[in-house]
């Protein structure tokens, strides 16, 4: 098993093992991008990278991310109109 958040450090670790070998790899730019739960996790890993002061991408291209404010609304009983959004 592969709990939370150690797919959002394999990414950050991925991203931070590019940009150390951007010249040995001929890359000029480096951009994350994924699709769905993907895009999230570009987004939360170029977030973490800034939060820890390491080198941030380039540019970020999240496709179809999951993006809401409704987090407050895990721990409420509003949150039962939402099955889906809390079981998840």
């Amino acid at each position: 098993a592969h709990p939370f958040p150690a797919a959002l450090n394999d990414c950050l670790a991925a991203l931070q093992w590019v940009q150390a070998n951007r010249k040995e790899l001929d890359v000029s730019n480096v951009v994350v991008c994924g699709e769905s739960g993907g895009a999230n996790l570009s987004v939360a890993v170029a977030l973490l990278a800034k939060r820890d002061k390491k080198v941030l991408p380039d540019g970020i291209y999240a496709m179809c991310p999951y993006i809401s404010n409704l987090y407050h609304l895990l721990d409420t009983s509003e949150a039962q109109e939402l099955p889906s959004f809390y079981e998840n």
